[in-house]
């Protein structure tokens, strides 16, 4: 509890609503119930409560109404309830009263309104052998108003002893994504703007404090993968950007405006890095997308592409719809000496440039085009960045039947006989 002689109440309402046969609401009747304790802890401890009795207090329309009706002031300050569950027992002997348990979190100002509802993002850490001590959870709580609370708890989730607030920590964006390392001396935060953000823990002031930033999209962050020496983060439009963590230098960055390597997918997330391939997932798109061994190496290959019709008047660009070929089923794909598949690119016909991103070395390119076959094309990858074209030249050939104007006479009576020497 933050400060000594203290009232707990407590709150519960329950509504009543009319639905009619469109599924329109109406409130009937709202009914308050209320208990209150009184509660004079050491500050910064934490106090175990009983069950509490909650009485009815009356009917009321809202749960402002309720406020008014205890005749409590607007300034009370709300708590969070966070409920801790004990899941070493088995379903048989479980108890609510003995296995359960309630920790009550002061609440920011900016969450005041909904509480962890309102979070973007709400997550419990436990890290494994921790860098800190006098706690061992961490509660991530991020809000719309860009801001990161950090709840240092114990082990049965109260606040932990000095530390009876959270930290806040402004990051311009609102969090969307949380990851921890090093034992929870490390969190990596995505943001709603498309910034990753690693926050370090300072045993001198036991706080985190912002160590790095990097953009990794304009669109907001919805993965962040943990690789120790590395991570790997997805933003919403489908890029991924791999980051040296030491260096805190991008990987799949080379050309001025190019950011990472484009999945194509709509909010992706990394699901599954345990076995080859790693999976990426689309969030309600069903598409996933697979990579080997997250190769640090990988350099974009990129070429624009075009097929072009000549005819006798003239040479003319032409899409698949042109020649009467079904869009979408034109790809690329890149293969290594030994025929090995690193990379596939589809539509690239209806796009007009092709992107593939590869390891450094020799590959041939195969370019796939339905009803017109294939070709290929040898690139030696030696650089971050591999720029180049392909143009597809297409021949109208006219076939012309000859037609003699005027048919040959017809011979009259008797056919006559020639004959030849040998």
């Amino acid at each position: 509890m933050p400060a000594t002689d203290q009232t707990l109440l407590f709150l519960y309402t329950e509504s009543t609503y009319l639905v009619d046969e469109q599924g329109n609401e109406k409130l009937l009747s709202t009914t308050c119930y209320a208990a209150e304790t009184p509660l004079d802890p050491e500050p910064g401890s934490h106090v175990d409560l009983d069950i509490v009795i909650m009485e009815f207090v009356s009917d009321a329309d809202s749960l402002e109404t309720c406020i008014d009706v205890l005749g409590l002031e607007r300034g009370v300050k709300p708590l969070q309830p966070l409920l801790n569950i004990t899941l070493e027992t088995s379903q048989a002997s479980f108890s609510y009263v003995d296995d359960t348990w309630m920790a009550w979190l002061p609440l920011p100002e900016d969450l005041e309104a909904d509480g962890l509802a309102g979070a973007t993002v709400a997550e419990v850490y436990t890290p494994l052998n921790p860098v800190f001590d006098g706690f061992s959870k961490l509660l991530l709580v991020g809000s719309g108003q860009g801001f990161l609370h950090i709840y240092y708890l114990d082990d049965k989730g109260y606040p932990a002893r000095g530390k009876p607030a959270p930290q806040s920590i402004y990051l311009g964006g609102a969090p969307t994504e949380v990851e921890i390392a090093g034992g929870g001396g490390v969190i990596y935060v995505g943001t709603s703007s498309g910034h990753v953000y690693m926050l370090k823990y300072r045993q001198e002031t036991g706080l985190y404090t912002i160590s790095h930033a990097l953009s990794v999209d304009e669109s907001p962050i919805t993965s962040i993968l943990n690789l120790e020496t590395h991570i790997i983060a997805a933003s919403q439009q489908g890029i991924l950007q791999a980051v040296d963590v030491e260096s805190w230098e991008p990987l799949w960055r080379n050309l001025p405006g190019f950011k990472g390597v484009d999945t194509g997918l709509s909010n992706p997330v990394i699901v599954s890095v345990t076995a080859e391939p790693a999976v990426i997932v689309s969030l309600g798109g069903g598409s996933v997308y697979t990579f080997e061994s997250p190769a640090f190496d990988l350099n974009p290959v990129i070429l624009d592409f075009t097929v072009t019709l000549e005819t006798v008047s003239g040479a003319r660009e032409v899409s698949p719809g042109d020649l009467g070929v079904e869009a979408g089923g034109s790809r690329a794909v890149i293969r290594g000496p030994g025929g090995g598949v690193f990379a596939v690119d589809q539509g690239v016909w209806d796009r007009g440039s092709i992107t593939l991103y590869v390891p450094r070395g020799e590959y041939t390119i195969e370019v796939e085009l339905p009803g017109l076959g294939s070709l290929y094309r040898d690139v030696e990858v030696l650089q971050p960045l591999v720029l180049d074209s392909i143009e597809v030249r297409l021949r109208e050939v006219a076939v012309e039947a000859l037609v003699p104007e005027t048919p040959p006479p017809r011979s009259i009576g008797r056919p006559t006989t020639s004959t030849q020497a040998p």
